[in-house]
């Protein structure tokens, strides 16, 4: 769909003409020789403004006129990025629009989530989920806070979207504004980091709080906060950060310990009194969060193939082996392998991790998994897969190497990254 802003110019054009016609009252009256004179250098003049105005018409035409054709153009409310969608109160899923055509789903009790493709018309956006032959119309309008509302056309499920930020490895600078009580009390935050979603803050009342994470688990804390500046206390000590807001009055955080920078974006319709805190899993036959066994090789997967392809069965997941590290052992950087093998012994894929200093990393804090001198590197499944072209129904043996002389690792998880 082509989209062609109409100018104005024309119009002007003709009502300056129009004005230039009109007679003077209380003029004097002129000449047939003043008049000849007069009307041949207004018609001159006339002739050059008409001429100026239409070349000016003409050039803003050509300035608002849409491009070329190059393909439908779709215009709406949803930009590339990641959107929580929020219901009741809840936040049920979330919405990656990879880009102006296509994204995934992912459902926030973690279990898994649906690519699409879609086309957006201003009020209107039309889902494929899971391919071309499934549709499905959604209606759009923005709230009184101009946050867009999404109804689906045939459930009738109304949800609200909240722009939590662009995604993919970018920088995020801190501004220089300091931030005086920049969060809405009580009220619910995502936090970005690198483009990347970590969690979400819930501040249910001026001193306390939670932290969720997709799947629902998470923790509480308390907080203190001043002028461009707010400290978190949990379990494992006081965490602080240096608080700023952008021109745009969004929070963003640099935790002291780690350096790492957070983004917070308000997520509308959520209700901390409506959301609680799963608790973790206890049935022993729930997989592990932590599938690895320290030993001489490293840390080693146990059940290789079938964790592996568990890990990477679900549409829409972005699991990723979670390095925690300790950031003085890693402070002068560190190497580490993901080694995949076979039925034979021999190596289908050895994959470098290198870094020269901690400070490269900047990835998670260490408060998100409860330790202030731990720092995380998450190397993501799927990208060794494709980096590899790894068939993991071959893989037999799995494991993440560490210098033995010089460990830096003090765990390994898979997250959600």
């Amino acid at each position: 769909m082509k989209i062609r802003k109409i100018t104005a110019a024309a119009a002007f054009c003709a009502a300056a003409l129009a004005l230039a016609s009109c007679g003077q009252n209380n003029a004097p009256a002129a000449t047939s020789a003043d008049t000849t004179t007069t009307t041949a250098a207004q018609t001159t003049e006339a002739e050059a403004e008409t001429s100026a105005d239409t070349e000016a018409a003409s050039e803003a035409t050509e300035d608002t006129e849409a491009p070329a054709d190059d393909g439908d153009i779709t215009e709406g409310y949803f930009s590339p990025g990641v959107y929580a969608a929020t219901k009741d109160g809840v936040i049920k899923s979330l919405y990656y629009f990879d880009d102006a055509s296509a994204g995934h789903t992912e459902n926030f009790d973690g279990i898994g989530g649906v690519p699409f493709s879609y086309e957006q018309n201003f009020d209107e956006v039309t889902f494929h989920f899971g391919g071309p032959d499934d549709t499905t119309k959604m209606s759009v309008h923005p709230d009184e806070y101009l946050y867009p509302v999404g109804k689906f056309e045939e459930s009738g499920d109304e949800y609200t979207f909240s722009f939590l930020g662009e995604t993919g490895d970018h920088d995020v600078a801190l501004p220089e504004t300091e931030g005086v009580y920049p969060f809405t009390v009580p009220g619910v935050y995502s936090a970005m980091n690198r483009g990347e979603l970590m969690n979400f803050y819930i501040f249910d009342d001026e001193t306390h709080g939670r932290e969720l994470y997709l799947g629902g688990q998470g923790s509480e804390f308390t907080y203190d906060i001043s002028e461009g500046k707010i400290v978190f206390h949990n379990e494992s000590g006081d965490v602080p950060m240096t608080l700023r807001v952008t021109e745009y009055d969004v929070p963003v955080g640099e935790f002291d310990g780690s350096g790492a920078i957070i983004t917070f974006n308000y997520v509308a319709g959520a209700d901390p009194g409506k959301i609680v805190l799963a608790e973790a899993p206890q049935s022993e036959e729930s997989e592990p969060a932590h599938p690895f066994q320290f030993t001489d090789l490293g840390w080693e997967m146990e059940n290789a193939s079938d964790t592996l392809m568990n890990m990477n069965a679900v549409a829409g997941r972005n699991n990723a082996f979670m390095l925690q590290l300790n950031k003085n052992a890693a402070k002068d950087g560190f190497e580490s392998h993901f080694i995949f093998l076979d039925s034979q012994g021999l190596i289908i894929a050895d994959h470098t991790v290198k870094t020269d200093s901690v400070e490269d990393l900047g990835i998670a804090p260490a408060p998100m998994l409860g330790g202030f001198d731990i720092v995380v590197y998450p190397v993501k499944l799927t990208e060794l897969i494709d980096t590899y072209s790894i068939n993991l129904q071959d893989v037999a043996r799995f494991y993440i190497t560490d210098d033995i002389n010089d460990p830096c690792i003090e765990f390994v998880t898979i997250e959600q990254y």
